[in-house]
């Protein structure tokens, strides 16, 4: 079971409840951050020593943090080895490509999205 640590309104904890959710994994979330605090506690800081969400633990495995790293850690490890996560290196490039945008925060993501020619959105 994952232990993810992270509130609700982050886009950073949205991509990661999309991928949890797709994947169909079972997980018990802490609210932290923002509005709830403690990213600055000692033990959240020994956690993730950047004091930021999400951070996720698989099971009794060392916390996980930074977005993109901790998608790409649940793909590798619980995904069908098909269109989800493929096992092709190639096809798994294609795959993050398209997805970076999900795991960046949302203005970065929107200015990516806007400077496509409309015909390519």
């Amino acid at each position: 079971m994952l232990t993810i640590w992270g509130r609700k309104t982050s886009s950073n904890m949205q991509a990661l409840m999309w991928c949890v959710g797709e994947l169909g994994l079972a997980y018990v979330r802490h609210d932290a951050g923002h509005r709830f605090g403690g990213l600055d506690t000692p033990d959240f800081l020994a956690m993730n020593p950047n004091g930021v969400i999400p951070v996720v633990r698989d099971g009794d495995g060392e916390p996980l943090w930074e977005t993109g790293a901790i998608l790409r850690y649940l793909a590798g490890r619980y995904g069908d080895g098909g269109a989800f996560w493929p096992a092709d290196p190639v096809q798994r490039v294609r795959v993050d490509n398209t997805n970076r945008p999900i795991s960046q925060p949302m203005p970065t993501a929107f200015g990516l999205w806007k400077r496509c020619a409309s015909g390519r959105r």
